[in-house]
């Protein structure tokens, strides 16, 4: 069987190419290389974990739209993205082991997502619906990760690292930009999908 720190540096490297040049995006194939790190742990995890690499295609899929950089296309992400968290829900849902450690995070969880909504709502215009359905899924794959029996360890902080990294966008698109936000979005977002793919592998 190959290594599986070899099998897990191309994602790696797609991953850290983009972060390298994100700053000159969108510029030739740059979404392509946006997308290709999620696609790869999607072809990873493809042969034993077939939930957990659509969930990864259609994150790479959102990736691949939010690249493209207009509002037309940051919908289709936004749907994507949705459509990710549904599946994880259903992988968490699978695994369903509640304790009150975890009941206590899911709370912690649900408050900081109202507040977080609450503050955006003004300025979310025309795409309040969407935003707001978007924010409830997403708040409700954290809590059912915090309620499943995957190594804590790994899959606690990749969907808290995730949800960040979404709030980190809600944040630039609807009320400013902050220093270092591009990156900071990114770093967290690969981070925590990328945590999430050990968890759920047993790597």
């Amino acid at each position: 069987m190959p290594d599986p720190g070899l099998l897990l540096l191309p994602p790696l490297t797609a991953a850290t190419l983009f972060l390298l040049t994100r700053h000159r995006a969108p510029y030739p194939g740059s979404a392509v290389i946006k997308a290709l790190g999620c696609a790869l742990l999607a072809v990873l995890s493809f042969p034993t974990q077939p939930l957990l690499a659509l969930a990864l295609a259609l994150s790479a899929l959102g990736d691949w739209f939010l690249a493209l950089r207009d509002e037309r296309h940051f919908l289709h992400g936004l749907i994507a993205f949705l459509l990710a968290h549904l599946v994880y829900i259903a992988i968490f849902a699978s695994a369903w082991s509640p304790d009150t450690g975890g009941l206590w995070g899911a709370a912690a969880v649900i408050a900081a997502g109202l507040v977080l909504a609450a503050w955006l709502y003004p300025g979310l215009g025309r795409m309040r619906a969407p935003v707001l359905a978007y924010a409830m899924v997403i708040a409700a794959m954290a809590v059912m990760a915090m309620l499943s029996d995957y190594p804590g360890e790994l899959l606690v902080p990749g969907t808290l690292l995730f949800m960040f990294s979404d709030g980190c966008i809600a944040v630039r698109r609807f009320r400013r930009e902050f220093l270092c936000s591009g990156e900071l979005t990114w770093v967290t977002y690969f981070g925590g999908q990328f945590l999430i793919f050990l968890a759920i592998m047993g790597l």
